[in-house]
């Protein structure tokens, strides 16, 4: 059970470093794709359409990114086989 624990928090760990990395580009692009395409301004789109202020729109956007990342963490990560 030790293992399995050490495991999830290796993975989740990794996942938060890519999350972390890709968030503003990814999230600056989209937020300019919206911007351009629908006529969303960046502070509504960070801001969920001002129902949440800035820091709690990029804490949701931050977790919306961490469920891809820790699915792609969970592929790429390598299994150990300690005995």
């Amino acid at each position: 059970m030790q293992r399995t624990w050490s495991s999830i928090r290796a993975t989740a760990l990794m996942a938060a470093i890519v999350t972390t990395m890709l968030c503003a580009p990814v999230g600056a692009l989209l937020a300019l794709l919206s911007f351009a395409a629908l006529g969303i301004s960046i502070h509504a789109f960070v801001t969920f359409g001002d129902r949440l202020n800035a820091v709690g729109g990029l804490f949701v956007w931050w977790l919306i990114a961490f469920v891809p990342s820790f699915a792609y963490a969970a592929f790429a990560m390598p299994q150990r086989s300690d005995p």
